[in-house]
């Protein structure tokens, strides 16, 4: 997803992942190439898109990102 650049926005998103109670696992950010300070983040959670607590926060970041892409997901792997 990309944020505005203004305080609070990408704070703003992760909290629905927050007190959805999903586990994230990694956050990444990339520049943007000419585009200062312009950046696209990645995320990584712990959940199923088919998961209504992550369904609602991937409702809650495509209102509130200026671009929201879901890559894909991948089963977790039995410890």
């Amino acid at each position: 997803f990309q944020t505005g650049h203004k305080p609070g926005a990408l704070l703003d998103i992760l909290e629905e992942y927050s007190k959805r109670e999903i586990n994230m696992t990694r956050v990444e950010s990339q520049p943007i190439a000419g585009h200062p300070w312009v950046y696209r983040f990645f995320l990584d959670f712990e959940g199923a898109k088919e998961n209504p607590r992550v369904k609602k926060a991937f409702e809650k970041t495509k209102d509130k990102a200026l671009f929201f892409k879901f890559l894909g997901s991948y089963p977790v792997k039995n410890k």
